[in-house]
């Protein structure tokens, strides 16, 4: 019995390798479905669809990027603003807030800072404006008095150097004729030829001040200060002592003025008592009277001492005596030194005289008398409201 059972074993195992004889191979490893008669996809194959679909995703990924890449790039060569709108969502916008209404107080403190702002830029503007003319207007009257001296008072110097050169040669004068000075000093022997060449300069300079006329009618003569005080300038005399603390001689509006007579003044100035000559005190551009000041300086008097005053009628002669500074405000002070009206009283003309002297910065021995005639030059201080006066004393008259 246990023979008959193996043979249809057997049978069986070869029957199995038949089959298995007959499957046929390929390349695709793949295994055969006993029921459908179709193959089934191995585990290779499954890995293999798998690689594939992520590939397919990982490209369509790719090209998502790419284009938002290139989004951004044309967001940043052309609109910024308007690629980020594409990315923006609801989250990314808020509401306004709402305004809140300014108070009346608010309102006006802005409107105050404001005004304070563009009138801080008003006042710089203007300022500037002020320091621009003013240079400009201080450099003018450097040229209208450099020129004018230059064509009267050069002319006549050199006309002074041709005579005296000349009457040296002829032995006709002992020494030089200094530019101021007493009669005395002059350096003239009593002989009258010895006057020759000093009159013949004082009719050059009157016909000088004929022709300066033409261009101002109000020129009443000419002021030279020997020495260090740059004081060279034409006179002049208006119904009032404001208008040419703004004007040049010749009429024009200028800060620097003139130098001028006072209006109560003769210009005939011997028949004065006591005569005013009146000038800027200028920091820059033609000094006018500022020199004045160094009189307090010691030794400045020694060589400034003379002062020469041309006019139509004659040459005025002077020597300083006394120079200070004094406020321009006690009119009722005896002592005040513009003082004109002396009551016609001896008494109290020397006693102005003897006060005035005692105020000076330097003392001197000069001799004055109640016959003599006094010149006061006046300018101001520009550190405060005083004057600084430098008084002479007439020494000599030439007509």
């Amino acid at each position: 019995m246990a023979k008959k059972n193996k043979k249809p074993a057997a049978t069986e195992d070869a029957i199995t390798v038949s089959r298995a004889a007959d499957i046929p191979v390929t390349d695709d490893v793949s295994a055969v479905d006993p029921d459908a008669g179709q193959e089934v996809p191995s585990a290779a194959a499954e890995d293999t669809a798998a690689a594939e679909m992520t590939a397919d995703t990982q490209a369509a990924e790719d090209s998502d990027t790419d284009g938002l890449r290139r989004t951004q790039d044309a967001g940043e060569c052309g609109n910024v603003f308007l690629a980020s709108l594409e990315h923006a969502t609801a989250d990314d916008f808020a509401a306004e807030p709402p305004k809140s209404k300014k108070s009346i107080g608010e309102i006006a403190s802005n409107a105050a800072r404001i005004l304070v702002f563009w009138a801080a830029v008003a006042v710089f503007l203007l300022s500037g404006y002020h320091i621009v003319y003013k240079l400009y207007a201080y450099r003018q009257a450097e040229d209208i008095y450099s020129g004018v001296a230059d064509t009267i008072i050069n002319a006549t110097t050199n006309r002074r150097e041709d005579l005296i050169a000349t009457a040296l040669k002829n032995d006709r004068l002992q020494a030089l004729v200094p530019v101021n000075g007493t009669r005395e000093d002059s350096g003239f022997v009593d002989d009258p030829q010895d006057t020759v060449v000093y009159n013949e300069l004082f009719e050059m300079m009157k016909r000088q001040l004929a022709l300066l006329r033409n261009t101002s009618e109000d020129l009443v003569g000419w002021i030279i200060m020997e020495g260090d005080t740059e004081i060279n300038y034409p006179m002049v005399q208006y119904t009032d002592n404001d208008y040419y603390l703004h004007y040049a001689y010749d009429g024009t509006y200028n800060p620097a003025g003139s130098i001028f007579l006072d209006y109560r003044n003769e210009v005939a100035l011997s028949s004065n008592l006591h005569t005013i000559i009146y000038g800027h005190n200028m920091e820059s551009g033609s000094p006018m009277f500022a020199n004045l000041l160094r009189f307090h300086e010691d030794g400045f008097w020694e060589n400034n001492r003379y002062i020469s005053v041309y006019t139509a009628d004659a040459l005025y002669k002077y020597e300083v005596f006394s120079a200070y500074e004094s406020p321009a405000t006690n009119l009722r002070d005896p002592a005040f030194s513009w003082r004109m009206n002396f009551n016609q009283s001896i008494t109290e003309y020397t006693t102005w005289i003897e006060a005035i002297r005692a105020k000076s910065d330097f003392k001197t021995d000069i001799p004055i008398d109640v016959s003599d005639r006094i010149l006061t030059l006046s300018t101001c201080m520009n550190i405060n409201e005083n004057r600084y006066v430098v008084h002479c004393v007439l020494v000599e008259v030439v007509q």
